[in-house]
């Protein structure tokens, strides 16, 4: 997990991501929008959690039928469909994002399990746009918000890209970029 959190219109890291996330979730029930990108496990628990806690939501993610039986879940929560894989089109698909925006979440991901020798440049190359440059047009719409707001980004990562295990390539490779 990486933290980044806005202070004075800065952006600084946070060294301890444990503490700073219990304060991302404590900030997020109060009365400020969060944005959960994602519709995979770790995202759809965080957007639960923050809900339980009466925190308002915009969710975002690629597939449709995941975001509305999300969003249905959770009460109408609005959401966005948007394909963080197809990093040109990400800040127009988010669209104008609530100006009392405090959180981005960005739990979105997957990962491709082949072999070193069974990978192809395509899938470092989709990998990348969809973890990496996803993950920093989300950051860059949501900036002027989480700015004014002083609000907080999470990043969400798999173990594998900080260990190496089988047939685990192509995320490892993201952690040494």
């Amino acid at each position: 997990v990486l933290v980044a959190r806005f202070r004075s219109s800065r952006l600084t890291t946070v060294l301890d991501p444990a503490q700073h996330f219990s304060r991302f979730l404590f900030y997020a029930s109060i009365s400020m929008v969060t944005l959960v990108c994602g519709t995979g496990a770790i995202a759809s628990a965080l957007a639960r959690r923050i809900a339980l806690r009466g925190g308002s939501l915009l969710l975002a993610g690629r597939s449709e039928q995941a975001l509305q039986a999300l969003s249905t879940e959770l009460g109408g929560t609005p959401y966005r469909v948007v394909d963080f894989g197809q990093a040109e089109s990400v800040g127009a698909a988010l669209g104008e994002l609530p100006s009392d925006l405090k959180g981005l979440a960005y739990a979105v991901g997957s990962i491709t399990l082949k072999r070193l020798q069974a990978t192809k440049p395509a899938d470092y190359m989709q990998s990348y746009a969809l973890n990496v440059i996803g993950a920093s047009e989300a950051l860059k719409a949501s900036v002027p918000a989480l700015k004014a707001n002083g609000g907080s980004a999470v990043f969400f990562s798999s173990v594998a890209a900080q260990r190496g295990f089988t047939s685990h390539a192509v995320v490892a490779t993201l952690a040494v970029s």
